[in-house]
């Protein structure tokens, strides 16, 4: 379980006020506004990249996997290397799991793939890290209407009975993702 109670994070100004919320194993929530107004403060506190001001966070979960809105790829390596720094997995399966996502140059340098497809090795590096909680921050953002969909389906196949935390300011984002429950920033 993750819960957050009366969460505050003040930056030059209030980025999060008494935000409280609860996610349990296997649930989903969206986390939802616009540009600026503290959505990836949330991820950041909930990561302990950060710490809040005023409130309390409970985390009990072991394993978070995190798509960022930036891809925090290593460039230099292959989309199959990248993925191979987070896990033991044996290649063949994440070379599956590459081609599921419509990644075909996995041995080329990350700095040579196009945006859509570095996002979608970010997306498999996030997968492949057997997680219990997923964050994931704009995750499809930059796909194309198709692979989108391909994406979607995936990261929901692979988190089966895991809990998401989806972050998005895109209503169609949470009705794909299938999530019931929204807190709207």
């Amino acid at each position: 379980m993750l819960e957050f109670k009366n969460v505050c994070k003040t930056f030059e100004n209030f980025v999060v006020e008494n935000i409280s919320f609860k996610i349990r194993k296997g649930e989903r929530l969206a986390i939802s506004g616009e540009s600026g107004i503290g959505k990836t403060t949330i991820i950041n506190l909930i990561l302990g990249i950060i710490q809040p001001d005023k409130g309390k966070i409970i985390n009990d979960f072991d394993r978070i996997s995190t798509v960022f809105q930036e891809n925090r790829l290593i460039e230099e390596v292959s989309a199959l290397k990248n993925l191979k720094m987070v896990t033991e997995k044996p290649d063949g399966e994440l070379i599956r799991l590459l081609l599921d996502l419509k990644v075909e140059d996995f041995i080329e340098p990350v700095k040579n793939l196009s945006g859509g497809t570095k996002r979608r090795v970010a997306i498999a590096r996030a997968l492949v890290y057997e997680a219990d909680l997923y964050l994931l921050d704009e995750p499809i953002q930059g796909l194309d209407e198709g692979t989108r969909h391909i994406v979607i389906e995936k990261i929901l196949e692979v988190a089966r009975g895991k809990s998401i935390i989806l972050v998005s300011h895109n209503r169609d984002d949470m009705r794909d993702f299938k999530i019931c429950t929204e807190i709207a920033l």
